[in-house]
């Protein structure tokens, strides 16, 4: 089950998501008269958290990603951004900070309960892929959407009844 609390209508559609992986940066070496030896780095780089899901008919969970990144990229007017900072269900946030949403993944078990979830902090959109439409086709194949979003950080929460 996957759920941004921004775009609820598009939350439903979604289909694949990944575990972001995540990097050690900063590569620091301790220079040596024979060779460089690696030392552990102090900065965390997650990786993005892609997701794909289905285009509706009315493009609705589609248009609910493109509206909420021409507001925070390039709106046509003031009103417009606007629009995208009063569309935060974040009512607690102010300012730039309302541009966020946050987002869950809970992953179950064959059985339907729940075995983790993870929990993303402060995402935002960052890439829309392509809507692939093609007229050849003969049978009805659904148009399917991909995006990347930036995150602050995730958390997993194992759940205490898939333990042991």
């Amino acid at each position: 089950i996957f759920r941004i609390d921004r775009i609820p209508n598009t939350s439903f559609y979604c289909q694949k998501f990944n575990l972001p992986g995540l990097s050690v940066i900063n590569d620091p070496k301790q220079p040596t008269l024979l060779a460089n030896i690696p030392l552990v780095g102090d900065k965390v780089t997650f990786s993005d958290l892609r997701v794909d899901f289905l285009v509706t008919e009315d493009l609705s969970s589609w248009l609910e990603i493109f509206d909420w990144m021409i507001g925070i990229g390039f709106p046509r007017d003031f009103k417009q951004r606007r629009e995208i900072l009063e569309k935060s269900p974040q009512v607690l946030q102010t300012g730039i900070e309302r541009i966020y949403s946050n987002a869950s993944l809970i992953v179950q078990s064959a059985k339907g309960t729940p075995m983790f979830e993870v929990q993303f902090e402060k995402c935002f959109p960052a890439i829309l892929g392509d809507v692939q439409f093609d007229m050849t086709s003969q049978d009805t194949s659904h148009l399917t959407c991909n995006v990347n979003f930036k995150y602050m950080k995730y958390n997993v929460i194992v759940s205490s009844e898939t333990i042991g």
